[in-house]
């Protein structure tokens, strides 16, 4: 496996919220670039199967069974990457949650609480975990954590997702400025609109046209356009970046 953009060779990656979408497409990108991939979803089936499916082609990957709002997850996964490949350089924090989609008047406390539950006490839960190791191993490390166009501007009937990944991208901000000392960079990637297989599902015509029309270029983005960015976030390319919440939206958030 080879990925000409990137060289990741003797790295180790891990990436939450792997099996599918956004997280299976960067996964694919790093164990193509000569990293070692540690995958974490709660979807067993579909995470074994895609370490199955990085070894089968060359590559290197092993799949961990997590939730990220339990700490305890976290710190296994963690743990798979020192005891599979005694090192972690990289982490994409990319596993969360949407919620539903109701005026914040309406929206329903539980609900509310478990979206933040898991895209910012998951995420802090993953930080720690992600930010020690690498302290302790001394060799610094790059992570970045899927924030959102909607952690950069308000949405039309998300008030938790956008609350969230308002969080997201000040957690961002606080990391990078703890840890830059240790070598370690932490920044943000905002997707806009990605036509990921929840996407294709959620999203009628009209929807998705309405959607398109307000982006400036005119298209959604493809899972490999966030996955690029991500990948030269993690890169020596972009080794004086840190704290960082860069738009990934075709220039959606521009107007």
């Amino acid at each position: 496996m080879s990925n000409p953009q990137f060289d990741f060779s003797g790295q180790v990656a891990l990436v939450t919220g792997a099996a599918s979408g956004i997280g299976e497409t960067t996964a694919l990108q790093f164990a193509s670039a000569g990293a070692a991939v540690v995958l974490a979803d709660v979807s067993a089936e579909a995470g074994n199967n895609l370490a199955q499916r990085i070894n089968n082609q060359g590559g290197e990957a092993v799949f961990v069974q997590a939730d990220i709002s339990s700490a305890q997850d976290c710190d296994a996964m963690v743990q798979s990457a020192i005891e599979n490949f005694k090192r972690l350089d990289i982490a994409f924090n990319n596993a969360a949650i949407m919620g539903s989609m109701t005026p914040t008047a309406d929206y329903q406390g539980d609900e509310w609480r478990k979206v933040l539950e898991i895209n910012v006490g998951g995420l802090f839960n993953c930080l720690q975990s992600e930010i020690k190791a690498m302290r302790d191993l001394g060799t610094g490390g790059a992570v970045v954590n899927n924030a959102s166009i909607m952690g950069l501007r308000g949405g039309h009937k998300v008030p938790a997702y956008s609350a969230s990944k308002h969080a997201v991208v000040g957690l961002t901000r606080s990391a990078a400025l703890d840890h830059a000392r240790d070598n370690i960079r932490v920044n943000a990637v905002c997707p806009g609109f990605v036509m990921t297989p929840m996407a294709q599902d959620s999203l009628n015509p009209r929807a998705r046209e309405a959607l398109i029309s307000r982006t400036p270029l005119a298209r959604l983005a493809e899972p490999k356009e966030i996955a690029n960015v991500v990948m030269w976030l993690t890169s020596s390319g972009a080794a004086y970046i840190t704290g960082v919440a860069i738009p990934v939206d075709g220039g959606y958030t521009a107007g």
